[in-house]
């Protein structure tokens, strides 16, 4: 949910109030850093206030949190969590088993032995940055297609897009009626 400035200053207490009356209850906070910004600095307040003390341990409810850049939280939301637990980056198996996972299946034309550069060239990214780029790789090929003008007919009879420049390449009448897979091979 996106809050203006002063669209809802008890934002945070509505929250922790709907959660005791549906106690035991979990709160989740994902990308806390953005309540530490300048900007926000009225719902910063608004959840600091809720953090002291309101949402105690005997009313069942609990607080998470999650951040990719604790070094951007302030220390007046750090102190109010008190047990903080360190997910590292992955490692650079971890990255390519995260390819060879995610991107190896949906490609005929990558190979095993492009994952080690793929783990490589992402090293210090989190796992959801890898996955973001994975998605963003795999939808190149149909950005390709609908972007371009004139299409060439491979010897398997599939399409795919040609450059403006080749001599075989030709406007297809209606590329709607094909078929995605008829458009080109990823």
């Amino acid at each position: 949910m996106v809050l203006a400035e002063g669209e809802d200053k008890g934002y945070f207490a509505k929250i922790v109030a709907k959660a005791k009356t549906h106690a035991p209850a979990v709160i989740f906070v994902d990308e806390i850093e953005g309540l530490c910004q300048a900007k926000a600095q009225w719902l910063r307040k608004s959840f600091l206030e809720e953090m002291c003390g309101k949402a105690g341990s005997e009313e069942e409810v609990w607080l998470f949190a999650a951040t990719s850049q604790p070094w951007d939280l302030d220390e007046a939301v750090r102190r109010r969590f008190i047990k903080r637990i360190m997910v590292p980056l992955p490692t650079a198996q971890e990255r390519e088993e995260m390819f060879r996972l995610q991107l190896l299946p949906q490609s005929k034309m990558l190979k095993e032995s492009d994952m080690p550069e793929f783990a490589g060239m992402t090293e210090g990214a989190t796992g959801s940055q890898i996955s973001a780029l994975i998605k963003e790789c795999l939808m190149e090929p149909i950005r390709k297609c609908t972007d371009a003008r004139l299409y060439r007919q491979c010897p398997d009879g599939w399409y795919e897009p040609a450059a403006e420049k080749d001599p075989e390449g030709r406007p297809l009448p209606d590329p709607t009626k094909l078929r995605a897979t008829q458009l080109t091979k990823v």
